[in-house]
Formats: structure tokens, sequence, C-alpha cells
């Protein structure tokens, strides 16, 4: 799915994001985590962005919603909203937060929106292990990153 569409979109300003592992997460060194949202109490919502319609067209352009220009290596993506559903989850859904863990980061995972406002931030995230299975699909490898189980786990 993601090759055919990426070969088309070479030309025309736009890729088909994949998933690779942030720099930020990764141990020891990295400044971000992994947070577990658990599936049994999170109704919260994340930008499921594996799939998702990048726009490298924006690379250095401004922005609506962005104060200032993106530079040469920020674009732009386009991702489905997933709304987690404690009675019907099987899977709680993971999202990438500050390191060291704090507990209050957690009250994201039972926010539909970070604001009420149009364009409102809403974290980046996928099911729960999803991001590890699909970095050792693409790479490879499974490496150690910063982890934040739930504290109600």
């Amino acid at each position: 799915m993601f090759a055919p569409s990426n070969a088309k979109g070479a030309a025309n300003g736009y890729i088909v994001s994949t998933y690779s592992p942030p720099v930020s997460v990764l141990a020891p060194n990295g400044d971000r985590a992994i947070y577990t949202c658990p599936a049994r109490t999170s109704d919260g919502a994340y930008a499921r962005c594996d799939g998702g319609i990048c726009f490298t067209s924006t690379e250095g352009q401004s922005f609506p919603g962005f104060e200032q220009p993106l530079t040469k290596d920020q674009i732009i993506c386009s991702c489905p909203i997933t709304i987690a559903h404690p009675k019907k989850a099987k899977l709680g859904y993971q999202i990438s937060g500050p390191y060291p863990c704090q507990k209050s980061f957690f009250e994201n995972c039972k926010k539909v929106t970070a604001n009420s406002k149009t364009g409102s931030t809403i974290y980046v995230g996928a099911p729960t292990g999803t991001a590890r299975l699909l970095t050792f699909l693409l790479t490879g490898n499974n490496p150690k990153t910063n982890e934040c189980p739930s504290p109600r786990d």
C-alpha cells in the first residue's frame, strides 16, 4: 500500500508515513518516553499516524496554526483520530511524553483534545505494542526505549 502511494507522491509533494522510532524516545539518552494508557480506563483520543498522509511540500513554508515557518526538515501530516473506548478495547494505547516519567502526563489518557479550539493538539499514538512491532518490521531491530507504564497497572 505505501510503496505505490509514495512513488506517486514523490513528484506531488506528499508521502504516506511509516513508523521509525524517534531518537527522542531511545534509551538511555532520549528526553521523551512511551506512556502506556490502559484499555480499561482510557477514553482519550490520539492521532494514529501509521499510514497518515504527510505533505513534504510544507517543508520550510508557513502553515496555518504555526507561529514560525516550518524548517527544511519539518513536514505536516494528516492523521486519522482514534478515540479509545474502555468498554470495547482489548488493548490500551501508547503516546509519547516527557522523560523522566511524570505521573500527571497520564491525564492525557483521558483527554479527547488538549483544548477546545479548532486545530487543537492531540498526541500521536498507537495501540499498545504497535510502534515496537512496526519498528521491528521496518528496521529489523527492537531498540531499548524509555517507557512509562500506567501507574494503575
